[in-house]
């Protein structure tokens, strides 16, 4: 903001920013930056973004509305459940933390999302998503145009239909046959040091992932994990196999996310997890485990133990029954290392399983 500063003559220096220039509309334009399949089912698939330019700092400007169409998708009625938009200011990343307006149902040819959203000084970056249906056509085609927004008057972007669209396939990764195990002895180990693992650092396996945004990875390993009075010296079951768990030397306070494959509930109640912990060390943290229905836009947990449960492995029993019949449920296990070094905690054998619906 500009400032202007007056001198009051021994009565102290008065300050205002009565001299920033109102704010004004530069220009706008839609892109597409992701190309890549979209899943069956998945929710909030990015599909377009739209960039408004501003300048000048005061008199901030609202978006009020963005009129979008389908246009370029195969079977929009059948294939698209829900559109929304979320904005995230002036960073460029999409990010689901922020929702203008509310859903759209069913979109199908033009439709209008209306909301109220104060515009940054700069480029602001809003993002129109699809919910796919559960019952969209794999190999057909998702897309969108954006033909104005509202910010006082109607402003029709450049670009309204940029090059690239999103095709619809099934998801690779959809576990929908149970029970399902994991004990990670497949898996390629990390190499662990004593300071913290780097976020983006360690791959993980059949469809797992280390997310990013973090602050640290979960790692892979068997044996021990290297500090004193801390950490297993072997897997659950001690045979030599592997075991995921987060690394605390010179790394305290830090949160790792480690997330699971989607699964499909269908046709199942009583539904539970099932795995095995170690939280040995004074400093112990907090090992936590959430469930999303929605791609990880929202998370809701499910379990969470803080503190030393002794140098032992023990059985985490988790209540998934809420997720029953959900046909795209992602868990997410959160590591929050403790104060001090003594908070290495592992994780191991996980299983999900339920019971057959009649």
């Amino acid at each position: 903001d500009d400032y202007v500063a007056v001198a009051t003559h021994g009565r102290g220096l008065f300050t205002s920013n009565c001299l920033a220039p109102a704010m004004a509309y530069v220009s706008s334009t839609t892109t597409q930056n992701n190309t890549s399949d979209v899943y069956i089912g998945d929710q909030n698939a990015e599909v377009i973004g739209v960039e408004i330019v501003t300048n000048g700092g005061g008199n901030a400007i609202d978006v009020n509305s963005f009129t979008f169409n389908t246009n370029g998708s195969t079977a929009p009625g059948s294939d698209i459940n829900n559109a929304r938009v979320y904005y995230t200011g002036t960073s460029n990343t999409f990010a689901m933390t922020n929702q203008f307006g509310t859903d759209y149902s069913n979109p199908n040819g033009s439709f209008i999302i209306n909301g109220t959203q104060a515009l940054a000084e700069g480029t602001n970056y809003f993002w129109l998503v699809y919910d796919i249906s559960n019952s969209a056509t794999a190999s057909n085609i998702v897309d969108a145009q954006c033909t104005s927004f509202n910010i006082g008057s109607d402003e029709t972007p450049t670009e309204t239909d940029p090059t690239g669209s999103r095709t619809i396939t099934t998801d690779p990764c959809l576990i929908s046959t149970f029970p399902y195990d994991q004990d990670f002895d497949s898996w390629s180990t990390s190499s662990p040091g004593f300071a913290c693992t780097a976020d983006g650092a360690v791959t993980l396996g059949l469809c797992w992932t280390n997310e990013t945004g973090d602050d640290i990875d979960w790692d892979v390993i068997s044996g021990s994990s290297g500090s004193s009075n801390t950490g297993p010296t072997a897997d659950h079951t001690g045979s030599g196999g592997n075991y995921m768990y987060t690394e605390a030397s010179s790394c305290y306070s830090s949160t790792g996310y480690a997330t699971t494959p989607t699964f499909d509930f269908t046709g199942l109640v009583n539904t539970e997890l099932r795995f095995w912990y170690h939280m040995w060390g004074a400093n112990m943290g907090t090992l936590s485990v959430e469930a999303s229905t929605n791609g990880g836009a929202n998370w809701s947990s499910v379990w969470s133990l803080s503190g030393d449960q002794g140098n032992s492995w023990q059985e985490a029993v988790v209540d998934l029954s809420a997720y029953d019949g959900n046909n795209r449920v992602i868990l997410r296990f959160t590591g929050l290392t403790g104060s001090a070094y003594t908070s290495d905690m592992a994780i191991d054998d996980i299983n999900v399983d339920g019971t057959a619906s009649c």
